[in-house]
């Protein structure tokens, strides 16, 4: 975000061709809209420039995984923001393409199902478990909103 030069030259990205009449949620929007919004924005890229949009070119079941992650994101987000007073105010999107593990350790009497799971305050994510395996391979992107006062990112 630093790098891009904060919130509102990011906002200035990717909400740069926000179709005329559509209007972005204020703070008393329902959590449909945000969850709309938020999704529209960042998930499909619709309201940023066609040349500037990131494609991952992986197939349809990773999509899948993709979207599902997203939507738990998603979800985080929304619960938490109607926990608080007014909205949280997000920086930014933290992608995190968990590879794999190697020669990991045995969690059970013969075998392990690891799996992989970020936190950065109150929002959680996943990777897929992979069962019966020391040397996964997951190739999945995991993703955090990114508040405005933020912590250490746990893994």
């Amino acid at each position: 975000m630093i790098e891009v030069g904060g919130n509102s030259s990011a906002n200035s990205i990717y909400e740069a061709y926000i179709p005329e009449g559509y209007t972005k949620p204020g703070p008393n929007a329902s959590n449909d809209e945000r969850r709309k919004f938020i999704k529209s924005k960042y998930e499909l890229q619709e309201f940023l420039k066609a040349s500037l949009r990131i494609t991952s070119g992986k197939d349809s079941s990773s999509s899948s995984t993709q979207s599902n992650i997203s939507g738990k994101i998603l979800d985080t987000i929304l619960t938490n923001s109607t926990q608080k007073e007014g909205m949280v105010e997000f920086i930014g999107l933290l992608k995190v393409k968990v590879v794999k593990g190697t020669n990991l350790a045995v969690r059970d009497m013969m075998t392990s199902d690891p799996y992989v799971v970020l936190t950065l305050g109150k929002q959680t994510v996943q990777s897929t478990v992979i069962s019966s395996n020391l040397n996964p391979v997951w190739n999945e992107e995991l993703m955090l909103s990114v508040p405005s006062n933020y912590g250490p990112v746990k893994l």
